[in-house]
């Protein structure tokens, strides 16, 4: 069955429940009750059938037991050895072989009038060997009454019910459908505020903190985009002002070839830097927690240590950089090979970048407690305290007029530290102005 809202299926189940319960309590009701009138009859007419035997068998045949007939309230016959020898003046023996017939000593049976008759058998032996029935007329049995009750009370105690439950789902459901409002009004211009949640500590409140949670993590990232791509149009809104510059000026007159050339020159480059700014764009995009365990293996860090150094040993060289590596060990790590690659080499790249001629840079790889450390320590201009804690933001360049003759986007340290994530690693940045820094990635 299909239902339009959660509240018709609550509802429907409540429902459902609610009547079994009450035909089933009903039932057991009657019945516990019905079981335990017949069986308070029975002892009653147990102990006149005793009375009986004791009082009358024993005197029979006897004028007296009419009047014991009468004091009784009961109708009954005595048979020996198959044969009447008494019958009370109102006991239907009519139906006296059905009785003697019935397996049962006990039975009750209803009449026409749908009203109740009790029979109860006795054997006795003494002073006959015979038997006693005994027959109640029309016995008083409040389970009827009862039946009755629960007939008519049953119905209003099912719509009081439906109409406590009803309320009750509306009073449960009132967080959700604060919820669905909320979560209509959702748009990028537009954030709601958290939601009021109950101090109550339920599922309910559970739901509502973990969307308040979602609120404030999409308003975070919604900001963060927002300054991406105020980053990012900035970032790339020089290059192509360059490339517009340099084609409207080739194009306002004629111009020697050389000119041209040179025009051209700059526009390559411009888009150059455009792919590059791409490419390290894409970076970010292409790996996520989710998909990056899948390219995990295990690698040698050492070895890719090696062979990223190889590559800068000719840019040390061209600045008189001494790279020296002071220590590195043979190291098996499960991890993506690539992104370790490009961590190791925009860390080497940085240091070389911002470490004035003449200077040192130390590196080192090894193990200690069962983790992988690189470290790499320079000599270079450092960072100042205050920009320590945002160096790794995308497109973050600590002094624009400072490193404007040094080619980057901000985009290299805030890489490393998303990889460095991925990998579950910690990257720790320690600087001092105008002396260096140290960098160390624990793995």
């Amino acid at each position: 069955m299909k239902f339009r809202s959660l509240k018709q299926k609550i509802l429907f189940w409540f429902v459902g429940i609610i009547s079994t319960v009450l035909i089933v309590f009903s039932l057991l009701l009657y019945i516990l009750l019905e079981d335990g009138i017949h069986g308070e009859i029975k002892m009653q007419m147990e102990s006149k059938t005793s009375f009986i035997q004791e009082n009358i068998i024993s005197e029979f045949p006897d004028e007296k037991i009419k009047l014991y007939s009468k004091l009784l309230n009961v109708e009954f016959v005595i048979f020996n050895k198959g044969e009447l020898l008494y019958a009370s003046n109102k006991f239907p023996l009519e139906n006296i072989e059905l009785y003697q017939e019935s397996e049962n000593m006990f039975f009750v049976h209803k009449t026409k009038n749908n009203t109740e008759d009790a029979i109860l058998r006795t054997k006795f032996i003494s002073p006959y060997k015979g038997e006693i029935i005994l027959y109640l007329k029309e016995i008083n049995n409040q389970a009827e009454k009862i039946e009755q009750v629960l007939i008519y009370l049953n119905p209003l105690l099912f719509l009081l019910l439906i109409w406590i439950g009803n309320n009750l789902i509306d009073k449960l459901l009132i967080p959700i459908k604060t919820l669905t409002r909320t979560t209509q009004k959702i748009n990028i211009e537009d954030m709601p505020k958290k939601i009021h949640t109950p101090n109550e500590n339920n599922e309910i409140t559970q739901l509502m903190n973990s969307f308040n949670d979602m609120i404030e993590r999409l308003r975070n990232g919604i900001e963060t985009l927002n300054n991406f791509n105020h980053d990012v149009s900035h970032e790339l809104k020089t290059p192509i002002t360059v490339i517009n510059t340099a084609i409207e000026l080739s194009l306002r007159k004629n111009h020697d070839v050389q000119y041209y050339k040179n025009s051209i020159k700059t526009i390559q480059y411009e888009i150059k830097q455009i792919e590059k700014i791409i490419d390290e764009l894409f970076l970010f995009t292409k790996y996520s927690q989710e998909n990056i365990q899948s390219t995990f293996k295990y690698s040698y860090l050492d070895s890719i240590l090696i062979d990223v150094i190889s590559k800068y040993e000719k840019q040390a060289a061209d600045k008189n950089i001494l790279l020296t590596i002071k220590k590195i060990e043979n190291i098996k790590k499960s991890v993506n090979p690539l992104l370790i690659n490009i961590i190791f080499s925009n860390l080497i790249d940085n240091a070389i970048k911002y470490t004035s001629k003449e200077k040192e840079i130390n590196i080192e790889l090894f193990a200690e407690n069962n983790h992988a450390y690189f470290r790499i320590e320079d000599e270079g201009i450092g960072i100042q305290k205050e920009h320590l804690d945002k160096i790794t933001d995308k497109f973050y360049r600590v002094d624009e007029s400072r490193n404007k003759k040094i080619n980057g986007f901000g985009l290299g340290l805030s890489i490393v530290k998303n990889f460095i994530d991925l990998h579950n690693a910690n990257l720790d940045i320690q600087s001092i102005y105008n002396k260096g820094t140290t960098i160390t990635v624990r793995f």
